[in-house]
């Protein structure tokens, strides 16, 4: 579920102001075309429903935008071990990397790459996914 409304917030140091809205992933409150960037952490495997999300994102992404998402895939999978499939039905829906890349690939983005990073010093694990929506789209 999307997360509570934040207070629109004062100009930063780059000038522009910024103002977060409430909303889910099907569904955004932007016309097409709106951003150069989409950055999603820990979230894609908790939507009901994949493709109308990467859908929405592509939509609202400018030609020649980035989508990047980052998820701890690797930790669930080191966590849960054989049971992940029992918790994936109630919880985590989308757990799989090549089946995630899928579908960027069929909601029309292209450039799809995914990386998994492990870094020792902090102990965590991560998985980064990169797709770009065609200029022409």
């Amino acid at each position: 579920s999307p997360a509570p409304a934040l207070p629109r917030g004062a100009e930063g140091g780059g000038g522009a102001a910024w103002e977060v809205r409430e909303c889910g992933v099907e569904a955004m409150p932007f016309e097409d075309d709106s951003f150069d960037c989409c950055y999603h952490l820990n979230c894609y495997y908790f939507w009901n429903d994949l493709g109308a999300g990467l859908r929405e994102i592509f939509r609202v992404l400018k030609p020649g935008g980035v989508m990047l998402a980052g998820s701890k895939v690797l930790q669930l999978e080191r966590m849960f071990g054989e049971q992940l499939p029992l918790v994936q039905h109630d919880t985590f829906l989308h757990t799989s990397p090549p089946a995630l890349e899928e579908a960027l690939a069929a909601a029309g983005f292209e450039a799809v790459e995914g990386e998994e990073v492990d870094a020792e010093s902090t102990q965590a694990s991560f998985r980064l996914t990169t797709a770009v929506k065609p200029r022409g789209a």
